[in-house]
């Protein structure tokens, strides 16, 4: 191929500038480091900051101590056990033990267990419905009794029938709520195959 002396010219400056443009268009970019950009004043101001982020620390962890104690007094009245129907069999005991405590004891006729639902993101609420007759008087103190258990149990619902004999004993559907740690329910799932 031949070359005019012209296009040697251009092929003379071509070349350089090429090699130039792939130079600096690959070349690697230097990130200034964040901490040399800072002047004194702002070094002092963030330093100070830090300071005083430090110096609150200890606090913050004692807060962190006194709301975890709190939790766990609060917690110890959860029923504790090893599955939801286990929890579930130990809320019927406590209602039990209530009704047999009254004066006179009140007889238990049926119990159902509820379904368990969450209830936010460590807890589930499980229920027991029990049927019952009983006093009006009786009612009161037994929903009075159920309230002042060491466990944390609620009624949830009461339902009031009329009174159909001479002592004017009314019957009483009550369901009564706990919560339990979710990982029961959660476990239980596994344990079925189901989705946690």
């Amino acid at each position: 191929m031949n070359l005019s002396p012209r296009d040697r010219r251009a092929l003379m400056f071509l070349v350089p500038a090429l090699l130039l443009f792939i130079v600096v268009q690959f070349w690697p970019e230097s990130t200034p480091d964040t901490l040399s950009t800072f002047t004194p004043a702002q070094a002092e101001k963030r330093l100070a900051s830090l300071r005083r982020i430090a110096a609150g620390l200890p606090e913050r962890e004692q807060i962190r101590e006194k709301v975890r104690a709190e939790l766990a007094a609060r917690e110890a009245g959860l029923i504790e056990a090893e599955t939801m129907a286990q929890a579930q069999a130990r809320m019927l005991q406590v209602v039990r033990r209530v009704l047999s405590e009254q004066q006179p004891a009140v007889s238990f006729r049926a119990g159902e267990m509820g379904q368990p639902k969450p209830v936010g993101d460590h807890y589930v609420l499980t229920t027991v419905t029990v049927t019952l007759e009983c006093g009006i008087e009786q009612a009161v103190n037994l929903l009075a009794d159920l309230g002042a258990q060491p466990e944390l149990i609620a009624t949830q619902e009461i339902q009031f029938g009329a009174a159909t004999n001479a002592q004017k004993n009314v019957p009483l559907r009550l369901t009564v709520g706990a919560l339990v740690p979710r990982k029961l329910l959660e476990d239980d799932r596994k344990n079925a195959g189901g989705p946690a």
